[in-house]
């Protein structure tokens, strides 16, 4: 299947002499996936690389936080529970996900203060979005820091876009975000 596939990307570019897909094929399929792989964690590396101290400090601050848990737990009669320390590793994926949104909303997003149309509309429909994840976060883990986040999006929003935003406002919003979508 490989070599049916380098044949027709070769057809395809009418080049003979681009032999480099064909070292791919030819050296097996475990050079090729790591080829892709690589590409992969590249990617993913150049992405993470502004952001990667603020996920570790938050991370240092989740943990930190869980082992106090632990040890008031303990001191108060209760044992170590194995489910607790899962609920501390989603936390550490969930953070990472919001931290990560916020910077490529920002970085792709709302590049500068004279936005265009397009970067409006998708900034209002990622904050949104945004929103709805960390609402969704609280209403899974209630305990979580979520509440304080979204005053901090919503005041944000309301500087940015120099309007007010209620409770009774975002059905009205999200229902305006899909008829954009």
């Amino acid at each position: 299947m490989l070599q049916r596939l380098n044949n027709i990307i070769l057809t395809a570019q009418s080049v003979a002499t681009v032999n480099y897909f064909k070292e791919l094929v030819n050296d097996g399929p475990i050079k090729f996936v790591a080829c892709l792989l690589s590409g992969a964690m590249g990617w993913l590396s150049t992405f993470f690389a502004p952001i990667w101290t603020v996920i570790v400090v938050v991370c240092v601050f989740i943990l930190i936080d869980a082992i106090l848990g632990t040890k008031v737990s303990i001191t108060h009669g209760g044992k170590f529970e194995s489910r607790r320390l899962w609920s501390t590793l989603k936390k550490f994926g969930n953070c990472a996900m919001i931290i990560s949104c916020c910077h490529l909303m920002g970085t792709e997003i709302v590049k500068s203060i004279d936005m265009h149309l397009v970067e409006g509309f998708s900034g209002i429909v990622c904050g949104v979005e945004l929103w709805s994840m960390i609402e969704n976060l609280q209403a899974i883990d209630p305990t979580g820091p979520w509440k304080i986040f979204s005053k901090f999006i919503r005041s944000k929003g309301e500087k940015y876009l120099d309007i007010t935003i209620e409770k009774d406002d975002l059905p009205k919003i999200k229902k305006l975000v899909k008829k954009i979508k």
